[in-house]
């Protein structure tokens, strides 16, 4: 049996400040991984007291830096709200300084005023999840790559890889183990 631990962390009255939140959440992954855990996830959303974290790259990175063991997810990136080239990007580095423990969940989003505060649509985000995801995949999986259809959102450019040179396979991730990016991409975690 598995264990791990998903960090939303809410705010759950004003009694607490964000930074005693945070701060927490942090603790709790050392503590997780001293307890054996397998892997602590972390939640994105914006604007509200629901969850204090708006990138759980950045959580993951931070809680690299505190432990050794312990795989470190994103539960999850909400595609639609990220330019793909620059998480591409940033899911290399999170690979890169936890030494391949990085978990990546993703996901279509769901919280209208979180779209709307962005100024876009939630009715096009599982269109543009899905350009999001092919993208994700293609650049963690080759070089480069680039189309001349002007029809869709990102695909119009060129864009770089994430991929790293370890080699790193993970059963159970979507990728195939010829692949040279030097973590998981995702593991049974798309939503």
């Amino acid at each position: 049996m598995e264990f791990a631990t998903f960090l939303l962390a809410a705010r759950r009255g004003y009694h607490q400040s964000s930074d005693e939140i945070i701060r927490n959440s942090i603790e709790q992954v050392v503590l997780s991984e001293q307890a054996g855990f397998q892997t602590a996830s972390f939640a994105e959303h914006h604007f509200n007291n629901y969850s204090l974290v708006p990138s759980p790259l950045m959580m993951v990175a931070h809680c690299a830096a505190l432990t050794s063991i312990i795989r470190l997810g994103t539960a999850v990136c909400v595609l639609p709200l990220y330019q793909p080239l620059r998480l591409l990007s940033e899911i290399g580095l999170a690979d890169i300084v936890s030494n391949g423990r990085l978990e990546l969940g993703v996901g279509s989003g769901y919280q209208q005023f979180e779209f709307e505060r962005f100024g876009l649509n939630v009715e096009e985000a599982p269109a543009v999840f899905s350009e999001c995801l092919d993208i994700l995949v293609k650049g963690l999986n080759q070089r480069s790559s680039s189309t001349t259809d002007g029809s869709k959102r990102y695909l119009r450019q060129r864009y770089p890889s994430a991929r790293s040179r370890r080699q790193c396979c993970q059963s159970g991730s979507l990728r195939r183990p010829e692949t040279a990016w030097g973590g998981p991409i995702v593991r049974d975690t798309i939503c």
